[in-house]
């Protein structure tokens, strides 16, 4: 069991909410309410929706190696990559240098940085 979150918009464009406790929310559900929410909250409007393509653990695993790298160089991490494009990279699972950089958003000069630790996560 655990708790599920009702949000409810009134006819004034409120929200109102109220919880208890439920089976867990389906990952459909989910993304409902992770968009309804965006429209409401300025801080979610920035957020990228969860990845939802065929490789989730390859997403994780990316977005891991982007943090890690992020904390090491002082950088934001989006400034490494930016979400939609470690999903792409999660869906296509590059496994050549050719690959790789037909991803949009992924040219020479990230590959020079980041191509090869890319490729060590693709190609397990």
């Amino acid at each position: 069991m655990s708790t599920l979150l009702h949000i409810t918009q009134n006819e004034d464009g409120t929200l109102s909410s109220y919880s208890e406790v439920t089976e867990p929310l389906s990952e459909a559900k989910k993304m409902e309410v992770f968009r309804l929410l965006q429209k409401f909250d300025p801080a979610l409007r920035r957020r990228s929706a969860p990845y939802e393509g065929p490789h989730p653990e390859l997403a994780q695993e990316l977005i891991a190696w982007r943090r890690e790298r992020s904390r090491a160089l002082g950088l934001s991490p989006y400034v490494i990559l930016t979400q939609k494009t470690l999903y792409v990279i999660a869906d296509a699972v590059p496994q050549t240098t050719g690959e790789l950089l037909n991803i949009p958003g992924f040219g020479p000069i990230l590959y020079e940085k980041y191509g090869l630790d890319i490729l060590r996560i693709t190609c397990k």
